[in-house]
């Protein structure tokens, strides 16, 4: 699945672009081993009051410890999403390309 908005877009975007582009709401979404947002667990609420407001690179590098080239083409995600009705459903590995392609 690709997503195509540039690096400067936060987690809210990115998740706004699910919920309109394909009816799809992230649940969950991991990037390697650490998972960057999950809408469930103990203080999800608080940290996700945080994490919405970042950039989809400073997200990464601040949850997974790691530095993101900005050069590099794209960032690849595992995301759990649901229908608006509640559905979950199986999509393929999230490509995020950080510079717009359009």
């Amino acid at each position: 699945m690709e997503v195509d908005l540039g690096s400067e877009t936060t987690l809210q975007q990115m998740c706004d672009h699910f919920e309109e582009k394909y009816g799809l709401e992230i649940v969950m979404l991991s990037y390697g081993k650490a998972l960057v947002y999950s809408q469930f667990g103990f203080m999800a609420k608080k940290k996700n009051k945080l994490r919405l407001k970042m950039s989809i690179p400073e997200l990464v590098e601040s949850v997974a410890k790691v530095k993101v080239d900005r050069n590099a083409g794209f960032l690849m995600f595992e995301a759990m999403v649901t229908t608006t009705d509640g559905e979950d459903v199986d999509i393929p590995s999230v490509r995020f390309w950080l510079h717009k392609r359009t």
